[in-house]
């Protein structure tokens, strides 16, 4: 079984900075306890991990910026490893380990252990629950889409610069 959820949570301190342990913000946005709307163990993941780059640009003093963490979230979460290269660089002159970063982001298989095995979780299931498994699945397709859509036009926008 894994820990590393909540290893990486003690690293970058950041059950303190959601006044909540790591386990309860997980498991409310994953079953939906208000505020939150039920999310699947994709966009935790990736909610999960641009804490990490928030928490991270905040201790080297960074300007957080919302749409900053969501693009270097994308470029450091690719496959494009000259842009994420040229990333990490960038980062690195500024104070931020980009690497350790990297290697601390979890990812939606890790979510799932986390919450069913290690927490022990258990989503209950409604009648409508298929109609918002499909709304849910076509909406986290469309997400997907457009992280590849921004991804390639970055890599344009740099190429042509």
């Amino acid at each position: 079984m894994s820990r590393k959820i909540e290893q990486v949570a003690d690293k970058y301190n950041l059950e303190t900075r959601l006044g909540q342990e790591i386990g309860d913000a997980l498991v409310s946005r994953w079953v939906g306890n208000d505020p939150w709307e039920e999310r699947g163990y994709r966009k935790i993941a990736d909610w999960f991990n641009k804490l990490i780059i928030r928490s991270a640009y905040e201790e080297a003093g960074l300007t957080l910026i919302d749409s900053r963490i969501e693009a270097d979230y994308e470029v450091l979460d690719a496959d494009d490893e000259v842009e994420k290269r040229s990333l990490v660089d960038e980062l690195e002159k500024q104070g931020v380990d980009a690497r350790d970063i990297i290697n601390d982001f979890v990812g939606d298989t890790t979510v799932y252990r986390y919450l069913t095995e290690e927490l022990g979780v258990e989503k209950q299931k409604e009648a409508e629950d298929s109609r918002t498994w499909s709304f849910d699945t076509i909406e986290d397709q469309i997400d997907g889409f457009g992280i590849d859509l921004r991804r390639a036009l970055l890599r344009l926008t740099r190429k042509i610069s």
